[in-house]
């Protein structure tokens, strides 16, 4: 019985040799030849338009002040270079505050399913009831288990 059973493993594994082709020089000279995968054009940061706005406007405002400080009197390069550092840190810190000021205009979606949120409650017994009875499903569902076992 066992030779029986070598004897089939082995005609399997004859088979499975003989149905795989081998990877010949062609086929790995192919593999050389493929089509690239086209790059994303744009620049790749790992920074929001926010903080390149509000560090842009930094810098700009540190040179405004470097052509002030070297120039000896206030001139009219350095107070626009400063200005123009100010407007774009005013245009980050709005943006970065717009969502948080007038609300997201879209539901909250988690997984692809929008979260009903729902006001928090002004009971303040409220929690306490709530962690009572996550305790006592989760003693239900411990029931349940050693049930099973």
């Amino acid at each position: 019985m066992p030779n029986r059973y070598e004897r089939e493993i082995e005609e399997i594994l004859r088979n499975l040799d003989h149905t795989e082709p081998r990877q010949g020089i062609s086929d790995r000279i192919r593999a050389f030849n493929r089509p690239r995968q086209p790059k994303p054009r744009g620049i790749k940061t790992p920074l929001s338009r926010v903080d390149i706005f509000i560090l842009l406007g930094i810098l700009l405002i540190l040179i405004g002040a470097g052509i002030a400080f070297t120039a000896g009197d206030q001139s009219l390069l350095s107070g626009l270079v400063a200005v123009a550092g100010f407007v774009l840190l005013v245009l980050g810190l709005a943006q970065s505050w717009f969502p948080r000021l007038f609300g997201s205009r879209s539901a909250p979606v988690w997984r692809g399913n929008v979260v009903d949120m729902r006001p928090p409650r002004r009971n303040p017994f409220a929690m306490i009831a709530t962690r009572f009875r996550i305790i006592r499903l989760r003693l239900r569902y411990q029931k349940r288990r050693d049930r099973e076992d």
